[in-house]
């Protein structure tokens, strides 16, 4: 029988408490975003995702209130999310393409679409693939100028596969990087089925990338594999969060509050460059802070960002200072693609980053916006060696 056609919240809560209370808060949200109250669907929608990760309808329906936005970076991030845990179904895959083409991605839309047909029959993805295909042709392949956010050009039609093949071939070096190594990360028995699963299913590990360096079109691993293997070490963080909230929650109800909040507080940015990004510091009203893109709105707490200790974080983005535990000035609006690292690295490196993602949305929401650099971060260069080695993190 299926979960939903319990006969009543108390039917549920007795067969999975975890799961009833993920699927209360999505109805919620579903009340919620019917009645044109964004923020608070966001809300529900995200403790549904924190409470059932690996359910793909929940990141669907936050992808659905991005859109209602209009903020097509966030969602474009929970419909992949959302394909990825589902397969690829129908529902998840129009959502990701719909994103892609208002990003002005018009042909890595068509072609998710058209890969997601071979499987599926489906009325809705063949007419957006109609549209799709004839807006290619119209456009000689290249997304139109005024869909895409600025300063992005459209990217170029994908090569042919063999030429796309033997170009890679050339690009290629052998790296010890096995991502296979992730589904240890995983450490309840559900998730260990979860990767088994996903083993059955064929998904497989990625190609060691080649030496594409920091101007490669095409992401390594994957943008889908990188927001699993990111998703993942998410959900342990934020396991081991839940664990001491109680008193982090105690800490939290003491500390001063704005008297005064300004009234886009907590609304929407978008995608910001590192200059708008700069623009939100500690003499603004409104404070944001962005640590792998993820822009956090911290305003309510000037004590903090306005005049307090982290004020030089407000309005820079804070990642690479938290990667060396060195947060000073001259290691802020530092950008790498941290899965240029080797293994060992990678992983202490996102574990470090994404306790303080889950720590600010505890105590801040979800993100506002992302940042520009972040966006294609695949295209960003390889961490400084040097700095890593000397890094006393763990």
């Amino acid at each position: 029988m299926l979960f939903e056609w319990l006969p009543c919240a108390a039917c549920r809560r007795r067969v999975d408490p975890v799961r009833a209370a993920a699927y209360d808060q999505r109805a919620l949200g579903d009340d919620q975003r019917g009645q044109g109250d964004r923020a608070a669907a966001l809300t529900a929608y995200s403790k549904a995702i924190s409470l059932q990760p690996k359910d793909a309808v929940n990141w669907l329906r936050r992808a659905a209130v991005y859109e209602d936005a209009g903020d097509w970076q966030q969602a474009l991030r929970d419909a992949t999310r959302a394909a990825t845990l589902d397969g690829g179904r129908p529902a998840s895959i129009k959502a990701k393409a719909v994103a892609l083409q208002k990003l002005g991605r018009t042909a890595e839309a068509l072609a998710e679409c058209t890969k997601a047909l071979e499987e599926h029959t489906d009325l809705g993805l063949s007419r957006l693939e109609e549209e799709l295909k004839g807006k290619v042709s119209s456009e000689g392949g290249q997304a139109s100028t005024d869909e895409q956010p600025p300063g992005r050009q459209a990217p170029p039609l994908a090569k042919p596969a063999a030429e796309a093949e033997a170009s890679a071939k050339t690009k290629r070096r052998n790296m010890d990087i096995d991502y296979s190594k992730w589904a240890g990360l995983e450490d309840s028995d559900d998730d260990r089925r979860d990767a088994a699963d996903a083993a059955d299913d064929d998904r497989g590990v990625p190609e060691p990338p080649g030496d594409l360096g920091a101007d490669s079109s095409e992401p390594f691993p994957s943008q889908a594999e990188r927001l699993r293997i990111v998703e993942d070490m998410l959900e342990l963080c934020r396991n081991s969060v839940a664990a001491n909230r109680k008193e982090a929650d105690l800490k939290d109800a003491d500390a001063p509050r704005a008297s005064r909040l300004p009234p886009d507080h907590r609304k929407s940015v978008g995608v910001l460059s590192v200059e708008q990004l700069g623009k939100y510091s500690c003499s603004n009203d409104r404070m944001l802070v962005s640590i792998y893109g993820d822009i956090y709105d911290v305003s309510h707490r000037p004590d903090l960002y306005g005049f307090g200790a982290k004020a030089v974080q407000a309005g820079k983005d804070i990642t690479w200072a938290v990667v060396t535990g060195s947060e000073r000035g001259d290691n802020y609006n530092r950008f790498y693609d941290i899965f240029k690292l080797d293994e060992e690295h990678l992983r202490r490196y996102l574990q470090i980053i994404c306790l303080r993602m889950v720590q600010l949305s505890e105590q801040f929401g979800e993100p506002v916006g992302r940042l520009r650099p972040f966006v294609e971060e695949w295209k960003l260069p390889a961490p400084p060696t040097d700095e890593i080695e000397e890094c006393k993190q763990q």
